[in-house]
């Protein structure tokens, strides 16, 4: 028949990539829109960002586990007796302890704000009694992780892209390893020979490492 013309299918791969361009494209106008509301009723309405800000106090265990995901960890020695735990984010943290163990999770969160974690002051801050430690793991995707003073048998530290700062007390004896991909290390230890030694092992992807010696 004249005037009808055949319409030729679409193969399956090229249907594939049109699929995924379209929600690539739909996902792009959503965040969009999102980021646009939020100005408005941040400069409108003067909204701001849900904030969490707690503080906790836990008797003090041989064994600290803190998972800061996004946000910077800083953690240090004080004269107290309980373990201190000051947290300001966007969720609340998961704590889990018992009479061994303290541990602390906060989940990483991907959201559109106008207001930078450093605005807000996000950050986990970790108070411990000066004491021995028999297990401490720190962990962190893209903060910038702090270790002031700690002693432990076994510190172990991973992070994706943040800084990794450790000062340690002059005179205590450990071996230290690392594994950096592309981070800079600047050291001023030399591994001990003691046998009893604690073991500091630290892993970074991108983060410089930085280990000194405080007084």
């Amino acid at each position: 028949m004249r005037g009808l013309r055949r319409i030729k299918s679409v193969p399956e791969e090229d249907r594939a990539v049109y699929l995924l361009w379209a929600f690539i494209s739909l996902m792009l106008v959503s965040g969009g829109a999102a980021i646009i509301m939020q100005f408005i009723a941040q400069s409108t309405f003067g909204w701001k960002p849900t904030v969490h800000r707690e503080r906790f106090e836990f008797d003090s265990v041989e064994y600290i586990t803190i998972s800061s995901s996004d946000i910077p960890l800083d953690v240090f020695t004080y004269d107290g007796d309980k373990i201190i735990v000051e947290y300001t984010g966007e969720t609340a943290p998961h704590i889990r302890k018992d009479d061994f163990e303290l541990s602390i999770h906060k989940e990483e969160v991907f959201a559109f704000s106008f207001f930078s974690g450093d605005v807000l002051n996000y950050g986990i801050q970790v108070f411990l009694p000066d004491r021995l430690y028999r297990d401490i793991k720190l962990s962190s995707a893209a903060g910038d992780i702090t270790v002031h003073g700690i002693r432990a048998t076994l510190l172990n530290i991973n992070s994706r892209t943040g800084r990794v700062d450790v000062r340690v007390p002059d005179g205590f004896e450990l071996r230290l390893s690392y594994i950096t991909e592309t981070g800079t290390l600047t050291s001023d230890f030399t591994n001990s020979e003691l046998e009893n030694a604690a073991w500091y092992t630290v892993r970074t992807v991108s983060g410089d490492l930085n280990f000194n010696k405080i007084g």
